[in-house]
């Protein structure tokens, strides 16, 4: 905004409190997103039982990446046609409308085989149950997966952007480059929306053992794509927005299965939910902050060459090592 206004002086003497402003809201944005990530996969959990995980997840994640799709749309249109600051208006008001929705959110019933309801415990309680189960052999074979997570979503929020805007023709201004990568990010969403519902069928259908695998494919096409794409180091419509399509599809097949396994896979259906909070947020912050030194093509070589091999781990390693245990929980409605 003080790029904006240049003539206020009222607004240009604030700098000092707008940055502080910004990192309180952020922290407290974090906390906040904390809280309701873990209520998500726990009410998500109860809704499913361990036959239709992958459809529950897949509905979920589906409508939040319309998210994505309408964010960019946004974006596209209002940053080439309006003051950036129009955009941010917007999306506050859409994000205090969407609050509202939680006042009316349904209550899972769960049937009579289903898992008893878990006792309520203190912040400090929780915090060492979190640590505990972060920390046990079960959980340490997952945390490769959860933390590749973080590196895919690093990737398509901070990386993928600057690579489009790289690669476009330097005639272009700053403007229009965010506004044309913004329109190939469209089909981020739209892949995202496409992978939740075909990987949640997917998984469902073959379980989690083959459905790692599928992932694993899924994952050598998208880093394929964006490889070849940043050797090329030339924009052209059609490969950007098939790479944000690939990229969507994998992340989507990702986040179900991941989500499958917290929900089912461990005794407790809060503590998972509160270690994939903690483990994917700060793996996030490590990935964004070294994704912010990559400006070049070398440099994205080397962090797209040293995820890749590391999701490659993350994958293997479950398959070989972590035992699926046959859930026992029932259907469930909602109130």
């Amino acid at each position: 905004m003080r790029s904006e206004y240049p003539e206020n002086k009222t607004l240009q003497s604030m700098y000092s409190f707008i940055y502080v402003f910004q990192l309180l809201s952020a922290i407290l944005c974090g906390f906040g997103g904390s809280i309701l990530w873990v209520a998500q996969g726990k009410y998500i959990s109860q809704c499913a039982n361990d036959s239709n995980k992958g459809l529950y997840n897949a509905v979920f994640w589906a409508f939040l990446m319309t998210a994505l799709v309408v964010g960019n749309a946004l974006g596209a249109f209002v940053i080439a046609r309006f003051k950036a600051s129009v955009f941010f208006i917007l999306l506050t008001g859409v994000c205090l409308v969407a609050a509202l929705f939680l006042l009316v959110l349904p209550k899972p019933v769960t049937s009579d085989d289903a898992k008893a309801e878990e006792p309520k415990t203190s912040i400090c309680e929780a915090i060492k149950q979190t640590w505990s189960l972060m920390i046990s052999p079960r959980m340490l074979t997952f945390l490769p997966i959860l933390i590749y997570s973080a590196m895919s979503m690093a990737i398509y929020a901070s990386l993928l952007t600057p690579l489009l805007a790289r690669t476009m023709p330097g005639t272009l201004s700053e403007d229009k480059k965010t506004s044309a990568a913004c329109v190939a990010m469209i089909f981020l969403g739209a892949g995202e929306i496409v992978g939740s519902f075909a990987n949640g069928k997917l998984h469902d259908l073959i379980g989690s053992k083959l459905f790692a695998i599928a992932n694993l494919i899924q994952l050598c096409i998208a880093y394929a794509l964006i490889v070849y794409f940043n050797h090329r180091n030339k924009y052209n419509y059609g490969f950007a927005m098939t790479l944000c399509f690939a990229w969507g599809v994998m992340d989507a097949g990702l986040t179900n299965f991941f989500r499958g396994i917290l929900g089912f896979q461990f005794d407790s259906q809060t503590i998972p939910f509160s270690v994939l909070t903690v483990v994917q947020s700060f793996s996030m912050f490590v990935m964004v902050y070294l994704g912010a030194l990559v400006k070049t093509v070398t440099a994205y070589w080397i962090y797209l060459g040293c995820t890749f091999v590391f999701a490659v781990f993350a994958w293997l390693l479950f398959f070989f090592r972590f035992e699926l245990r046959t859930s026992k929980k029932g259907a469930i409605t909602a109130e």
